[in-house]
């Protein structure tokens, strides 16, 4: 299977794969600030701090790709 092809379920009639990029995620800007190796410099929270007042490094579009059918419809159903 090669990166360009996407082989979906066979339940599955349609979607799209997103691939997103952060800088850097809650978590971790949360860790830097807890851990600050240098006891008495406040990188950590000064990182915080313009981290919050940046956006929070939002998640940014890559690529996308849609796969499935398209067309698909559902069934009829008769009483």
């Amino acid at each position: 299977m090669g990166y360009g092809r996407l082989h979906p379920a066979p339940n599955v009639a349609y979607g799209t794969v997103r691939l997103l990029y952060q800088t850097a995620s809650r978590e971790y800007v949360e860790f830097l600030r807890a851990n600050n190796p240098y006891p008495g410099y406040n990188n950590g929270e000064i990182l915080y701090d313009l981290w919050q007042q940046s956006g929070q490094s939002t998640p940014e579009l890559m690529a996308a790709a849609p796969f499935g059918r398209f067309g698909a419809y559902l069934p009829l159903v008769v009483k």
